[in-house]
């Protein structure tokens, strides 16, 4: 066999030296495993469903634990209802006895105040006979009447007085004051009025105090009336002449308006005439001649150096700014357009310049200092067309320059021209029209006129509304003037009628009426008794009535309500609570509550009893629907067709029992028994095996390494290694431990072994047992891996070849293995190699038919790239392995080789033909170098 590099020696040893032969099979114990799983999902499962049932049977009871609480509840609710009315009704019948007897003591009081007060009349009627029968008491009482009559008629007169006095005083003092508010309103007039308004401001009675009175006999009553009159209808007017200013203000404001608005838009507010002529001389040319022709407006086309000569310009010019100027050529048939329009439309005054003509008629140079300098146009008809206006009208600083010229003006627009001098009227500059500056200057002054006349406007609206206010005011009318001034002249004859009084007071006072004064205090005095008793009876009588209503309504309404409420209660006990019940539940628990609430009324036990019944009833939906919702999540999850809704739990509690006492126990002990068989399975078929393969490894690795032990190769010495896979240490621990196999006690299916293991035994089941009837392609794949992988001892162990040297330092084969050079790798090569074929002979198996094998190698390229002592180690070994062996090497490895062999052959090749030749090792020293061709051979047995 040629030499290959060993690149993977713990792959080179399991496949190449150890030999195991167990086979583990699966199958059957997948089969109990599986089925063992099965029983434990199933049982699992009914487990699950135990839980549930009994989460659902739990809450159930206690849904009927509170079904029991609001029924004493309510039971308590009526039962303290009923106490309350029983009590009630106690209460009553002892107020409609209370009634009975305050009602016969209220009668017979009455009785007696009745025949007191016959008595007592009787007795008043003898006095008042008596009284009324003396002649002195009937001239007493006719004086009286007649004093009374007098001061009555003096209380009438000074009375009315008064009154015509205080509206007379207040038409002057609100009159004058309505003046006085209309002429801050700009009111002119009332200057006939105010001094009889003063007057009657100051108007007193005879003989009364604050100041000089005013004689009311002098008093013009009629003509103040009249005056009063007449100032009203002034008021009136002027607030006719406020309303018509502030028409006409609002005229002016949506003119200034309509101005802004087109001022804004760009338009300015030349005079109707121009822009309409200039509107059909446009439209009316482009029709006569297919041209469109701009007709310009001078000031358009003119622009003001100067802003302190604009007022002297625009003032000059005046309406020559609003002249129209066309191209020359467009003139004459313009002018003919003119004339045919003018009456039609009536457009007067618009000036036609006929710049044609004028500049025909020669050259206009403006003079130095004109006012045509302080003009600019860009438009070059324009500028002849100013040249010739304003280049003769000399600018002055002073008024004393005007005269030094034929025509001049000054900033202040004061004009000097065929020799006079006038100032020319502001309104004819007032609004500048002048280039496009002119458009901002207009607008700022047009908005400032709008806006004073805004604020006269809203002062007028001010005075309008309070001249409103004042001219509805009532005015002194004559009717009311005659009747004030008849009251004041009745107040003359008051001294004659105290007068009177006063004598008739003294004729009284001569009469001597002591007796007739005893006799009419006896008479008040009866008549004060009379009025007591009679009072008393009244309220007594009353108080009768009252005591009536109320033994009425006790025994005909509130007595028999009650009784007909307690009748009711009893029918509700008696059909919502069973006999039994009350005697063996409710009424303990009712006087149970009763003893114990102690001071507190049927009234309270029976509001909180309510109160907790709400809370007690809520609690029931709570739970009811909690149990609803276990109940549908159970029916959902196993496919039950049980009712929800239904108030008994009859249906899953039965459901309980058949799972809890019958089929759980079924399944615990079909689980049992399948878990002795399926871990009984695990134990032979797979720990069994596995542990056996282990062994048998670990045996093989040991007999190499006693047969490693002999041999050192130069300064080193090999053995093969065997250890745990760190990563699956866990299962090896398992699969090796020592007391697996003691059935005397602790063994897989021990208690203790299962709780050390049950992790790995779990975990292998998973992997060992697919659950799946009908698995994906992938998940069989995986399944499968998982079998081939776990059911190896390969996966389990780790391998390797160690070479010490003879300090004792060793090394891993599988670290340095592709670091070294070739010699030092093919020497583990050959001993691995020699080592697998001893596994492959069976050399070890001493004693054994199995031992009788054919033990041949060949060897190619035999010991290459290895130096003589390890050469010769590696034959050593191979003679203690009890191997036979050809090796052809090539003839630099002779001297090494040969001595030790037991034959050598030598081969020579010519051409096409081979031969061969034995010969003695000792003849090579006297050899020559072989010649082109010589291959020596060597063989060993």
């Amino acid at each position: 066999m040629p030499f290959t590099p060993i690149t993977d020696i713990e792959k080179f040893i399991t496949e190449s030296i150890c030999d195991v032969k167990h086979e583990i099979r699966v199958e059957e114990m997948q089969s109990g495993i599986r089925q063992y799983k099965s029983l434990e999902d199933e049982a699992k499962r009914t487990t699950e469903k135990v839980e549930a049932l009994t989460e659902i049977q739990v809450l159930s009871e206690r849904y009927e634990a509170e079904k029991e609480k609001l029924k004493q509840q309510r039971y308590i609710v009526v039962r303290a209802e009923k106490e309350g009315y029983l009590r009630e009704e106690e209460g009553l019948k002892a107020q409609l006895l209370e009634t009975e007897r305050l009602f016969r003591e209220t009668e017979e009081r009455i009785q007696s105040l009745r025949r007191e007060g016959e008595e007592l009349f009787l007795e008043l009627e003898k006095l008042e006979e008596e009284y009324h029968g003396s002649d002195l008491v009937k001239k007493a009482r006719e004086l009286e009447g007649r004093i009374s009559e007098a001061e009555e008629e003096i209380r009438a007169l000074h009375g009315s007085a008064e009154e015509a006095l205080k509206k007379l005083r207040s038409f002057g003092e609100n009159w004058s004051l309505r003046l006085k508010r209309a002429e801050e309103c700009g009111f002119r007039g009332g200057e006939e009025q105010r001094p009889l308004l003063d007057r009657l401001s100051r108007l007193r009675l005879p003989g009364e105090e604050g100041g000089e009175p005013e004689e009311s006999s002098d008093f013009p009553f009629r003509l103040a009336a009249e005056k009063l009159t007449a100032l009203k209808e002034d008021f009136l007017l002027y607030r006719e002449e406020l309303r018509a200013r502030r028409r006409q203000l609002s005229s002016r404001l949506s003119e200034l308006e309509a101005k802004i608005r087109d001022l804004e838009k760009g338009f300015k507010p030349y005079p109707s005439y121009v822009t309409g002529l200039k509107a059909v001389l446009e439209k009316t040319l482009f029709e006569r001649t297919a041209h469109t022709v701009t007709v310009s407006i001078l000031a358009e086309l003119l622009e003001v150096r100067n802003p302190e000569w604009r007022n002297a310009v625009e003032a000059y010019l005046d309406r020559q700014k609003f002249y129209l100027l066309l191209p020359e050529e467009y003139y004459e048939e313009a002018l003919k357009i003119y004339d045919e329009v003018r009456r039609e439309r009536g457009l007067y005054d618009a000036g036609l310049v006929d710049i044609g003509k004028l500049k025909r008629s020669g050259s206009f140079k403006a003079r130095d200092g004109s006012l045509a300098e302080e003009l600019e146009a860009e438009n070059e008809d324009a500028r002849i067309f100013i040249d010739y206006l304003l280049g003769q009208v000399m600018k002055c600083e002073r008024v004393e320059e005007l005269k030094e010229h034929r025509t001049s003006i000054t900033r202040s627009v004061m004009l000097y021209k065929n020799f006079v001098a006038r100032k020319i009227d502001p309104r004819r500059y007032q609004d500048p029209f002048i280039g496009r500056k002119s458009t901002k200057i207009l607008l700022k002054k047009l908005k400032e006129e709008q806006e004073e006349l805004q604020r006269e406007e809203r002062i007028l609206a001010k005075n309008h509304a309070l001249m409103e206010e004042l001219s509805r005011a009532e005015a002194l009318s004559s009717y009311e003037a005659e009747s004030h001034a008849e009251s004041l002249r009745a107040y003359r004859e008051l001294p004659k009628l105290k007068e009177r009084v006063k004598i008739l007071s003294a004729e009284l006072e001569k009469l001597d009426l002591s007796y007739a004064d005893r006799l009419r205090e006896e008479i008040q005095k009866k008549r004060a008794e009379q009025k007591r008793r009679e009072d008393e009876r009244e309220r007594l009588q009353k108080q009768l009535g009252s005591y009536q209503e109320r033994r009425r309504l006790l025994s005909e309404e509130q007595l028999p309500r009650l009784r007909k409420e307690v009748e009711r209660i009893k029918e509700a006990i008696s059909e919502n609570f069973s006999p039994d019940w009350i005697e063996n539940t409710g009424e303990a628990r009712f006087l149970k509550e009763q003893a114990r609430k102690g001071a507190r009324t049927s009234l309270s036990l029976r509001e909180s009893f309510q109160r907790a019944a709400n809370l007690t009833e809520n609690e029931i939906k709570k739970k009811f629907d909690e149990r609803g919702r276990l109940r549908m999540r159970y029916n959902s999850l196993y496919r039950m067709p049980f009712d929800v809704n239904r108030d008994s739990n009859e249906d899953y509690d039965r459901e309980l029992r058949e799972k809890k006492e019958i089929l759980l126990p079924e399944y615990i002990g079909k689980i049992r028994d399948a878990k002795e068989k399926a871990y009984a399975q695990f134990r032979d078929d797979f720990i069994a095996k596995l542990k056996s393969n282990v062994e048998s490894v670990r045996e093989q690795i040991q007999e190499l390494n006693e047969s490693l032990r002999r041999s050192v190769f130069g300064t080193d010495r090999y053995h093969f290694v065997l250890s745990p896979r760190s990563e699956y240490r866990d299962y090896y621990n398992m699969i090796t431990d020592p007391l697996l196999m003691d059935t005397g006690g602790w063994n897989i299916a021990s208690e203790s072994f299962n709780k050390k293991y049950q992790k790995q035994i779990d975990e292998l089941f998973q992997l060992l047992v697919i659950s799946e009837e009908q698995p994906s392609a992938e998940r069989q794949r995986e399944y499968e891996k998982n079998i081939a992988k776990f059911t190896d001892y390969k996966t389990y162990l780790s391998f390797d070849l160690i070479v010490s040297n003879e300090q004792g330092e060793e090394q891993r084969l599988s670290k340095t293995l592709l670091k070294k050079s070739g010699g030092e790798t093919q020497l583990p090569f050959y001993i691995s190699l020699l080592a697998s074929f001893s596994q492959v002979c069976r050399i070890r198996m001493k004693g054994s038919a199995a031992a009788n094998t054919i033990r041949l190698i060949i060897l190619d390229e035999a010991f290459s790239k290895m130096d003589g002592e390890r050469i010769r180690e590696s034959i050593v070994l191979l003679r203690r392995f009890g191997l036979q062996a050809i090796f052809s090497a090539p003839p630099d490895k002779i001297p090494d080789i040969a001595p030790i062999v037991d034959r050598n052959i030598a081969v020579y090749r010519e051409h096409h033909h081979s031969f061969t030749r034995y010969f003695d090792p000792r003849e090579i020293e006297e050899e020559t170098e072989p010649e082109s061709g010589y291959e020596p051979g060597g063989e060993s047995r």
